[in-house]
């Protein structure tokens, strides 16, 4: 879903990918310095299949990321499109580990400000902390496993 300050551009392209078309949009948003695009690749009959492409396509306008992304040829998409799909896939395992930590660490702080705050005593907030702390070791260590794992539909590993 797009974020208020994006732009939507749903026309750059439509691949013929086998027995697929994939319809090929941009969103782009400002950040504090440039504007910054990414491909969204959707099949013609499946709204709800939409996946990014990763890579950032940069620019000083938005009208200089749209035409960035409409020079790019079929086959310059296709092989974006083949890499948003190769990492779609990949990246589940690593994603739920990423996910964890993150977790983690928001506990971790909201922890320490209600200690701080004196909502906590001290040493139950010190039992929390080491708890999430072996906690995030322990999803580090996951880290190293999730990393580059492919994984089918089904959510099988794939080696």
């Amino acid at each position: 879903m797009a974020r208020q300050n994006d732009t939507m551009f749903p026309d750059i392209a439509v691949l013929d990918a086998g027995e697929l078309r994939i319809e090929v949009s941009l969103r782009v948003r400002a950040d504090a310095i440039e504007y910054l695009g990414h491909l969204w690749f959707t099949e013609h009959d499946r709204p709800n299949s939409a996946i990014t492409d990763r890579a950032v396509l940069p620019g000083r306008t938005e009208e200089e990321v749209f035409g960035f992304a409409k020079r790019l040829t079929a086959a310059e998409l296709m092989q974006r499109y083949d890499r948003a799909v190769a990492e779609k896939r990949r990246y589940r395992s690593l994603r739920r580990v990423t996910d964890s930590i993150l977790t983690r660490i928001r506990h971790l702080h909201r922890v320490a400000l209600v200690q701080q705050a004196g909502l906590m005593d001290e040493e139950g907030a010190a039992e929390e902390i080491a708890a999430i702390e072996k906690q995030l070791h322990e999803l580090v260590d996951d880290l190293r496993r999730s990393a580059g794992v492919a994984e089918e539909e089904e959510g099988e590993p794939v080696r």
